[in-house]
């Protein structure tokens, strides 16, 4: 409940009420529900594609294309993108992007691709260590998208 009612303070900028809740957060034991209850601050905060299918938020619903529009603006300010970023978006707009973000999904892709196959150039000690190439496996995995871009670079 106060995690709720401190989403919503977030939501429409009641900042004094949103710093009391987050103090009484503070008394909270960590929990799985606890964390599952901040996710919608969390978004609000920095618009991240792998939360929006926790919420239940589906691709192609008004939800869906304020998702997009969220993490567009995030990419485009291009602040605290973790090192995976074009992976995440990648996957995120092959699952929720329309034809007007095609030429940024393009982008991503290709920086995947590029970024995958420079894991699978080098040779002796130079070679990309077997797990970080296998991670990247996965990331692609995710976007039907990256994985028959990749099919057709071989």
């Amino acid at each position: 409940m106060v995690a709720a009612e401190y989403v919503e303070a977030r939501r429409e900028g009641r900042r004094r009420e949103a710093a009391e809740l987050a103090e009484e957060l503070e008394d909270f034991p960590p929990s799985l529900e606890k964390a599952l209850s901040l996710v919608p601050a969390r978004i609000l905060q920095q618009p991240t594609p792998e939360l929006y299918p926790i919420l239940g938020i589906e691709p192609r619903t008004p939800e869906g294309r304020n998702a997009v529009v969220a993490v567009v603006a995030r990419d485009h300010n291009g602040q605290d993108l973790p090192a995976d970023w074009s992976y995440s978006l990648a996957w995120f707009l092959d699952l929720y992007g329309s034809a007007t973000e095609a030429g940024r999904l393009d982008g991503a892709l290709a920086e995947c691709a590029t970024h995958v196959i420079a894991l699978g150039t080098g040779e002796g000690e130079a070679a990309a260590p077997v797990e970080d190439i296998g991670y990247a496996l996965w990331l692609c995995s995710r976007s039907p998208k990256l994985i028959g871009d990749l099919a057709g670079n071989r």
